[in-house]
């Protein structure tokens, strides 16, 4: 779809906002922000953490394979090539992992290694994949706070999945090891509810269980799901997979995005969303991951019309435009 491209920056409450929340100096990079539109569709979000519902089949999406036909008389480099495997499906590559053996290598050292080693023995879980959730919830911080009552190291919501997991002081999610248990133990439930498809359990950990049901995944659900995917080959030390290159992997429906504003944390695009949706009730947005160590807010609209008033409403509530866009080299 042709990008017709728009600059927002936002304003001096935002510059305010994270400085107070990361305790540094934004508004100097603030004015330099730049806002660029690309044509990756994703159509609704949802809130996270929610915990319960009725339990509900989930039809996985089959892999498919693209017949070719080939002439028996051509040369046998032609007969040879009789099929055509499209990329892998999201789905696919989180169930190529799950067959892997659990003990996969790690590309270094991570903080608190016991804690993942006991967590992952105790819930026959992947360590990897511990390591992974907490890297994209975290960045492996373990006073990591959010803006929606998210804590530690594996962003556990407090009070909601804390009481859910019989964790009744709020403090001990602080205690590394304890918030680690904690998100070892809600993955495994949500991994045993969902037959062990780590496409769907770990969709569920952000999304939450009663929003993974029926046939067919939402949206938001899927783009949490390729964000820990590219966290994982992170920490497995394989090549980083663009947002795009995962998300297209499953289709393309109507619709697609446009980038608010780049990160170099988790932490701080969580809270960017969170800020941006209090001042504006209603928008869609997500975290995404084109470059490794780079996040980028992202808002997701049906068609033009939604984009259009999105924007708008963003500029009533103190986002203007910039002079030029499509430069990405602004990071904060």
């Amino acid at each position: 779809m042709g990008s017709t491209v728009n600059g927002i920056v936002v304003g001096a409450i935002a510059a305010a906002y994270l400085a107070a929340n990361h305790g540094e100096d934004l508004a100097s990079t603030w004015d330099s922000a730049r806002v660029y539109l690309s044509g990756l569709p994703v159509p609704e979000i949802a809130e996270t953490d929610a915990i319960a519902a009725e339990d509900q089949a989930i039809t996985p999406e089959p892999s498919q394979t693209l017949p070719i036909s080939a002439d028996s008389e051509t040369s046998e480099e032609a007969g040879a090539a009789s099929t055509v495997q499209p990329p892998p499906s999201l789905q696919q590559r989180w169930a190529d992992f799950a067959a892997s053996p659990p003990s996969l290598p790690t590309r270094a050292e991570f903080p608190w290694r016991h804690c993942f080693r006991r967590a992952a023995a105790s819930y026959d879980l992947p360590e990897p994949l511990l390591l992974a959730i907490a890297s994209g919830e975290s960045g492996f911080d373990p006073a990591a706070r959010s803006a929606a009552d998210a804590v530690g190291l594996m962003q556990i919501r407090w009070p909601q999945t804390g009481h859910h997991l019989g964790i009744y002081r709020e403090a001990d999610l602080y205690d590394p090891c304890t918030n680690v248990d904690a998100g070892g133990r809600y993955l495994r439930e949500l991994a045993t509810r969902f037959n062990d498809d780590l496409h769907l359990a770990v969709a569920a950990y952000n999304y939450g269980p009663a929003r993974i049901a029926g046939d067919d995944m939402p949206e938001g659900a899927r783009w949490y799901s390729q964000y820990i995917y590219q966290h994982l080959q992170q920490v497995l030390g394989r090549e980083h997979p663009a947002s795009s290159e995962l998300l297209h992997s499953g289709g393309q429906p109507a619709g697609g995005h446009l980038v608010l504003m780049r990160f170099n944390r988790p932490q701080r695009a969580r809270d960017f969303i969170h800020y941006l949706q209090g001042q504006v009730p209603g928008l869609d947005l997500q975290q995404q991951s084109e470059v490794l160590g780079q996040q980028e807010v992202v808002l997701l609209f049906r068609d033009q019309q939604e984009r259009d008033r999105a924007l708008a409403s963003l500029e009533a509530a103190g986002v203007g435009p910039l002079l030029s866009a499509g430069d990405r080299s602004h990071t904060l």
